[in-house]
Parts: structure tokens; C-alpha cells; sequence
């Protein structure tokens, strides 16, 4: 965890370790997009979920789960923010003219 821990962005770490270690609190399923490090130095937005599970053997607790890359999906909803920022800004210059 603690290699984890240092590739998740630092603007993000605190909201995602606090929403993990709630999670693995209260047996509940964690849930969260934040960016992390990649071994080129650049971030990715990822969506990563997951659940805790009590080894009874062992007593330990796990967590099983995936981490999904969704750059492509955070890079096409900022586009669009951009572009909605683009037409907003156009469509009040137009109403200036009228």
C-alpha cells in the first residue's frame, strides 16, 4: 500500500486514502477516480473500486478490486467543458450586439 499510496497525486491523496480507510472501517465498498503516477512520471485518471474481505484463517483483511484507466473519458468531459466555456462566452458577445 505504502508504494500505492506515493503514485496517487498529491492533490488527490488525502480524499482517497480517508475514502479507503472509511471503507475498510465500515466494510464497505470503495469507490473513487483520482489521478495516479505512472512509470513514465505522467498521471492518469483512473476509477478504481474495490471491497475489503476478512480472511478468517488468517484474520487479515484484504482488499479485492480494479483499477480502470479512464484518461480518455476525464480528457473527452474537460474538452467539453471547454468547449461549452467557448459557446457560453460567443452566445453572450452576440447578445451584446442585439
Amino acid at each position: 500500500i505504502n508504494r500505492w499510496t506515493m503514485l496517487i497525486h498529491p492533490h488527490d491523496r488525502d480524499r482517497v486514502l480517508q475514502a479507503l480507510e472509511e471503507a475498510q472501517q465500515k466494510s464497505a465498498k470503495f469507490n473513487e477516480a483520482y489521478r495516479f503516477g505512472t512509470a513514465s512520471g505522467r498521471y492518469k485518471f483512473v476509477s478504481d473500486r474495490g471491497f475489503f474481505l476478512n480472511d478468517p484463517l488468517s484474520g487479515q483483511m484484504r482488499m479485492l478490486g480494479i483499477m480502470e484507466d479512464i484518461t480518455a473519458q476525464k480528457n473527452a468531459e474537460y474538452s467539453l467543458i471547454q468547449k461549452n466555456e467557448e459557446l457560453t462566452k460567443t452566445n453572450r458577445e452576440l447578445d451584446s450586439f442585439v
